[in-house]
Formats: C-alpha cells, structure tokens, sequence
C-alpha cells in the first residue's frame, strides 16, 4: 500500500547550518546512517564548493523575523532503486522551488508500522531565488 506525506517547515536565524548537517548527517548526526542521497543546487557562485557556505551567511545575515530556510519533507514510494529515486527527485526539485538555492537528502530509515524502509525526501531551500545579479553573502540576505 502507498502513502502520501508532505511536511512543511520553516526554519529561525540561527538553525541552518546544523539542520543542514542533521539531513546530511554530518558530524553529530552522522550515526544515523540512512541518508542514501544527498545534494544541492542553485548556489551563488561563492557556495559552489558547500552548501555550508551558503547556509552559515545565511544564519548570519537572513533579517531576525525572515525564514533562514524553508523545508519540505516528501515521502517517496517504496522499492525504487538509487538511480530511479535520483532522477524522481532532481525531476520533482525544479517544480517545487523553481531556482531557488537548495541541499537536499533522501533518508531511508525502517518504518515503525510494518518495519519496511521509510524513504523520504528532505528538500531545504532558501526563499532567496537567484536573479543574475552577483552580491557579495551579506547583501544577498538583506531585504532592498
């Protein structure tokens, strides 16, 4: 039997860097073990490398009521293998959020209803689309 599940979230200044490690599992998150995709996307030119690099200044310079961060949680369907869940989330990114910078994570942990695998989709994106127009990390944040 199928399910769906969407979440949505917001995140607060201050929490991008380390909900970004948590849905990479990164250092102390890294015990968890069920991330089996990650990626990211539509960075500025000086976050190419990490997308720690984008989310640190945003933690920093995103205004004190914005949203650092935006994140969606999608249950994906059950049996698909690496390449199959691959292509339906860089498929499904674009029409989501359009060309907003992104790092996203499919996690795959045992379901606590039948024990099967739980795969799903962690999509975090910043509202900050990208509009051509290079700015240094504390001027991409700020509000004109």
């Amino acid at each position: 039997m199928s399910s769906y599940h969407v979440q949505l979230k917001a995140g607060k200044k201050g929490s991008a860097v380390k909900h970004s490690k948590y849905i990479a599992r990164e250092q102390e998150f890294r015990n968890r073990g069920d991330v089996v995709l990650s990626g990211f996307g539509n960075m500025p030119s000086w976050a190419l490398e990490s997308p720690k690099e984008f989310w640190g200044p945003a933690d920093a310079f995103e205004r004190a009521n914005g949203a650092v961060y935006r994140e969606m949680i999608i249950a994906l369907p059950r049996g698909m293998t690496l390449d199959q869940l691959l292509k339906l989330v860089e498929d499904m990114i674009p029409g989501l959020i359009g060309n907003r910078p992104y790092q996203y994570a499919v996690h795959t942990p045992e379901s606590s209803i039948d024990g099967g695998e739980n795969p799903h989709l962690h999509l975090m994106y910043s509202d900050r689309a990208q509009d051509g127009i290079e700015r240094a990390p504390d001027q991409c944040f700020t509000r004109y």
